[in-house]
């Protein structure tokens, strides 16, 4: 089977082209400074921060036990060979601290992001800043901070190994911020692909029909099943209204409902090449279609919302 990679970001409050030592949350939190998305924000107090009413923040307890993002749930699907780089831009009021953290298929942290001293995996801390790579945990770090500037850090980190679902936590103190991007890289066996953006916990958990379709990815685009009418299928069933498109990879076409092509952006078409698309339904509304498409930008980090079609 041959194999497709695909590649999404996580946006907290940045995005790749701009640097973020500009970019901060004041000590109080009642505001942040955010050039795209959301700032994380963590506190243990029953009041919201100021910046949640603002809309430039997103808050979070200050634990390592709380998910922030599921980004992939293959088990519907049993997706599970994967290769997978996690790397960050990351500016933050604090130190000393690991930032984020993975945890594959609910096992607890498998490797994490830090902006100070290595803490997730115990032989980190032995070896430092060295090029390493741990055979038990299949975890290669081959860039630690290659560069620093401002409070800016970058990693880069590689897990070569088989997983089911991946979320991240956060995992620092309460009243701090931090503002930036994490991406990653993933590749999985070529098959149908659902690309409508959902959020996990609220548009794709509840529904069985979608699970047994189709794993979830956060991007909206890597939701590989097995069958595209399959997928069709449960999408209709349960998304009427919504708009949604189904990339099947054996005929390479691209199904479109309620949208036509003109809402297709062009990194989806390069990154898919279909060689025909065909509408299933028109949009009756074409608000709808245009929230597909700013949700699908925005998680691929492409474009912010745009006022009319580009």
């Amino acid at each position: 089977m041959p194999l497709t990679t695909v590649q999404t970001h996580f946006i907290y409050g940045a995005d790749w082209m701009h640097p973020v030592t500009d970019k901060y949350c004041t000590s109080d939190l009642s505001s942040c400074t955010v050039v795209f998305g959301k700032a994380i924000v963590t506190t243990n107090s029953s009041t919201q921060p100021g910046c949640v009413s603002q809309g430039t923040c997103i808050a979070v307890p200050s634990n390592c036990a709380t998910v922030i993002d599921t980004y992939y749930d293959g088990s519907s699907t049993n997706k599970s060979a994967f290769n997978i780089i996690w790397w960050y831009h990351i500016g933050a009021s604090f130190g000393g601290y690991p930032l984020f953290a993975i945890s594959l298929d609910g096992g607890g942290v498998d490797t994490f992001v830090t902006h100070s001293t290595p803490a997730s995996i115990y032989a980190l801390n032995l070896l430092g800043n060295l090029n390493i790579y741990i055979p038990l945990a299949s975890l290669w770090i081959p860039y630690w901070k290659p560069y620093q500037y401002g409070t800016e850090y970058v990693v880069v980190a590689q897990y070569s190994g088989g997983f089911m679902k991946a979320q991240l936590t956060h995992c620092v103190g309460s009243n701090q911020w931090v503002i930036g991007v994490i991406g990653y890289l993933m590749s999985a066996e070529s098959s149908p692909r659902a690309i409508i953006p959902l959020d996990y916990s609220n548009d794709y958990v509840p529904y069985r029909e979608l699970r047994k379709a189709f794993a979830y990815s956060y991007d909206g685009k890597s939701q590989f099943g097995w069958n595209a009418h399959d997928i069709i299928s449960a999408l209709k069933d349960i998304y009427p209204n919504r708009s949604w498109a189904v990339f099947d990879d054996n005929e390479q076409i691209l199904y479109l409902y309620n949208l036509t092509p003109d809402y297709v952006p062009d990194w989806l078409i390069q990154e898919l090449t279909p060689i025909a698309m065909k509408v299933i339904r028109s949009p009756a509304d074409v608000a709808v279609a245009k929230a597909w498409l700013d949700l699908l930008n925005e998680r691929n980090a492409k474009i912010p919302p745009q006022p009319r079609l580009p």
